[in-house]
């Protein structure tokens, strides 16, 4: 082998050893993120992530505003799972027609779970540089600007009516 084959094949490997380097910070950003939550907003928060990343078939720091504003997008569009769509209908959620798309709520948690993942790449979580210095992951949110559905507090609770609250409050040890 040549000198410059040796050159060439020390830089590939290099490119590679930079590839993984940067996956592994990645993947250790989203676990820090992920550990201080609680087990079911970690689940919901990491099947918003997995989705976009899937919709948008990139790694995490190629995903542009654009591509979280087509998910986003996507979501309100989606035909929904029979089973949960039959769940949403018995509980008057849904109506007849109303078979496309997660909720308003269910859309802007999951947009706030990418915006909240990628704040903490852009702020928090820090890599060297190759000069000894320090930098953030990334350097912009891409779904900070992404328009989210409005959605109204409480629309979806369930309210005690005054006789179920009375027995509530005298089943309490006093």
């Amino acid at each position: 082998m040549t000198g410059d084959g040796v050159g060439a094949a020390e830089e590939g490997r290099r490119a590679r050893e930079e590839k993984l380097a940067v996956q592994l910070h990645w993947a250790r950003a989203f676990d820090r993120w992920l550990a201080g939550l609680a087990p079911s907003t970690r689940r919901a928060y990491r099947r918003a992530w997995d989705d976009l990343c899937a919709f948008a078939e990139k790694r995490p720091q190629d995903i542009l505003s654009a591509d979280v504003q087509e998910w986003a997008e996507d979501l309100g569009e989606r035909a929904l799972d029979p089973l949960v769509l039959r769940g949403l209908k018995r509980k008057g959620r849904r109506g007849q027609g109303e078979e496309l798309g997660l909720s308003p709520a269910t859309m802007a948690q999951r947009l706030s779970a990418v915006s909240s993942f990628y704040r903490v790449a852009c702020t928090k979580y820090l890599v060297r540089t190759e000069d000894g210095g320090e930098r953030p992951l990334h350097s912009y949110n891409p779904a900070a600007n992404v328009r989210r559905p409005e959605v109204e507090a409480y629309t979806e609770s369930e309210f005690l009516d005054a006789r179920a609250l009375g027995r509530l409050l005298r089943a309490i040890p006093r």
